[in-house]
This record gives C-alpha cells, structure tokens and sequence, in this order.
C-alpha cells in the first residue's frame, strides 16, 4: 500500500493528466486496492459509463493493470475482473521528459518523437501511430517507416509489445506468467494490448 502522501501526489499528477473524475477512480483503488468494478462504482459514486471510461484511460496508459481474481464464491472456483492500480507507472510520469531526452540522444530524434507519442497518447497499435503521424500532411507516413523506428525502441528495450504476460490474483498473491526474458516496464507498453483495452469494452458496454 503506498503511503498517504505518496497517493495524494500519484492523484495530484493523475489530476493534472486526465483530469479530476478519471483521479477520483485512481484515488479509490491506491487507496482500498484491487476492486471489481462494482466496487469502484460504490466506493467513487460517480456513474458506470464515468468509472468505465475512466478505468479504460488508466489502462491505456499504463496506469492501471487488469487482474482475474480467483475465489469469488464460496468453493473459491468462481473468478471476479479486479483493477490494480501501479503506482511506480504513476511516479514515472514525473520522469517522461527525461526519457525522451534520453531517447533522442540515443537513438534520434524520429525515434524520439514516436517515443514521446506513445506517453502522450497510451498504448497504441502501428496503425494508429501512422494515421496520427499523418494527420495534416500532405502524404501519408509511411507504414514501413514507423516500424522502423518502433523496432529501433523495441531494441533498444524503451518499449515493450503487448500483451503483457498473463496476471491473476490467488490468496492476495500476484501470479505471473512469464513469456520469455524482458525488461523492466519502467516506460510504456504498446501495440496489442488495444485488443484487451477494446475487449474490455464491449464487456462494459453489456453491463450497462
């Protein structure tokens, strides 16, 4: 659990990136941990489309982590969605112009800017960074040449490709399911976890 003043500043800076609704969601899970969405909506009393929308923003930008619980029910065979939210991702937004400064003298600076795009805007496949690459141009970027500079990040370990390895929660403790050797996800993950984050959608969108 992180400490008081540490939840305050992680909603301070929540506040000031997404604004005070999408914070309150945040503020309820640093402060009583992994819920259901059920319980986010009690706890913050703010609408379901409001607490959806909000947990949806969260995930997109690493802000918050899906997880299968099990032992919803009595025989602890019954497994309930729950949110968690990383409070280290939180922090790191504090240090994004830094990695891009690093980024830039490391690699270069188109490199860079599509690094600084995907803290900007959350996760995001290779076609949704084309078309905002090419919002305004005359011609259209090239789709070869940002996954070129994808692979270059992807390389260099600045981002990771999604989806992330297979979470569920049992007895209070975290297991994860490695898929192979990676780095620690101090900054961002990307390309195809949007299908989680659409999946998820439509699940919400049955329970109103």
């Amino acid at each position: 659990m992180a400490p008081k003043w540490g939840i305050k500043f992680a909603v301070y800076l929540i506040t000031n990136h997404f604004g005070k609704i999408v914070a309150k969601v945040c503020e309820n899970l640093l402060d009583h941990g992994a819920l259901t969405l059920d319980l986010v909506i009690r706890y913050t009393e703010l609408s379901p489309e409001h607490v959806k929308n909000s947990l949806l923003v969260l995930i997109k930008h690493n802000c918050v982590q899906v997880f299968v619980a099990q032992g919803g029910d009595e025989d602890g065979s019954r497994a309930k969605t729950q949110y968690m939210v990383l409070f280290d991702n939180i922090l790191h937004r504090l240090r994004f112009p830094k990695f891009i400064e690093i980024v830039s003298g490391e690699l270069d600076d188109k490199c860079a800017k599509f690094f600084e795009g995907l803290l900007r805007d959350g996760i995001l496949n290779t076609k949704q960074m084309v078309d905002r690459e090419s919002q305004g141009k005359e011609n259209a970027v090239a789709a070869a040449a940002v996954r070129e500079s994808l692979l270059k990040l992807l390389m260099a370990r600045y981002v990771e490709r999604c989806p992330l390895p297979e979470a569920r929660i049992v007895e209070g403790e975290i297991i994860t399911k490695k898929r192979g050797a990676k780095g620690a996800q101090d900054v961002i993950v990307m390309e195809k976890q949007i299908q989680l984050i659409q999946a998820l959608q439509k699940i919400m969108q049955k329970r109103t």
